[in-house]
């Protein structure tokens, strides 16, 4: 998740744009370890996306704040 409020320049990453990273694949999805989700949509406070490989369906997510949790 990105804030791309402003000028969009540069590296956005070392701007400190990132607000979130959600990694939607793991070793035992159709392309191990390439993530496929697109098409991201907000709705009341969450974050729904669907997976173009399948196996996996829809991510549904909530963005919280508190301390960076990697998966």
């Amino acid at each position: 998740m990105l804030d791309i409020s402003g000028e969009l320049r540069g590296d956005l990453y070392r701007q400190g744009r990132e607000l979130a990273v959600l990694k939607t694949t793991d070793e035992h999805t159709m392309a191990p370890n390439w993530p496929m989700t697109w098409g991201a949509e907000p709705f009341n406070g969450h974050l729904f996306s669907s997976d173009l490989n399948s196996d996996s369906g829809l991510w549904i997510t909530k963005l919280e704040t508190g301390p960076q949790v990697v998966f």
